[in-house]
């Protein structure tokens, strides 16, 4: 698996259109909505609070849609993929940093 984490304006409206379908798993900072206008299949999407509390999940969104949280500070994308979601309530180890302004 490849995590990859996009914290600029633009790595997080890219997200993962244009990637080759894997098991990339896109880490998105700040983020409170995902879209999934571009995208030629569907996404898991899970959002989490800045304690690593999981908020909701969202198996199998399909393209041209928007799927949000608005108390997350992160949230993580993949392609739709065999295999559980973290469910609400879960906590999620997040150890990495990001620079720069955040809005």
């Amino acid at each position: 698996m490849s995590v990859v984490v996009a914290c600029t304006p633009w790595a997080r409206l890219r997200g993962l259109i244009g990637r080759p379908r894997d098991d990339t798993v896109l880490v998105l900072a700040p983020c409170r909505s995902v879209h999934t206008f571009g995208m030629r299949c569907p996404l898991d999407v899970v959002f989490v609070d800045a304690q690593g509390r999981v908020l909701a999940s969202y198996a199998d969104v399909p393209p041209h849609r928007v799927v949000s949280c608005p108390k997350a500070h992160i949230a993580i994308e993949r392609f739709c993929a065999k295999g559980a979601l973290p469910p609400a309530g879960s906590r999620m180890e997040l150890d990495f940093q990001t620079e720069g302004k955040q809005r």
